[in-house]
């Protein structure tokens, strides 16, 4: 009888040591995702177009900088967040001529030079 309940409780521990190992890999599965996804800490991502920004330029740089308003709104990247019907949303305040067709053209080093400074359209 002991024997029987000794090799009943060993078979109990591999179980719990394997789940373990279960449990080990899955957290170590998502540590890696969460670093991954927080690779770009300094990245600012578009915020929700809403009443209280209603006007607003963004990337924010264009609110206070009259200079980089100007060449955002050249490379098409400027917009503002305008109130469309029944909701908020962003608008594009220009669009340059790279961006229409059917296969739109890649930005200009220029264009994205200044979209690197201003933190400009995140696609």
């Amino acid at each position: 009888m002991r024997a029987v309940l000794f090799a009943w409780q060993s078979c109990v521990s591999r179980e719990i040591f394997t789940e373990n190992e279960v449990v080990k890999r899955i957290i170590l599965c998502l540590v890696m995702a969460a670093g991954c996804l927080a690779k770009d800490p300094e990245a600012v991502r578009k915020p929700a177009c809403k009443a209280p920004i209603h006007g607003q330029f963004w990337p924010d740089a264009a609110n206070t900088d009259g200079r980089a308003a100007q060449q955002l709104a050249k490379c098409g990247a400027l917009e503002i967040c305008a109130h469309a019907g029944w909701k908020y949303k962003w608008q594009s305040v220009a669009v340059n001529v790279r961006q229409l067709g059917k296969a739109p053209q890649e930005p200009t080093a220029a264009c994205a030079a200044v979209m690197e400074e201003f933190g400009g359209k995140d696609r």
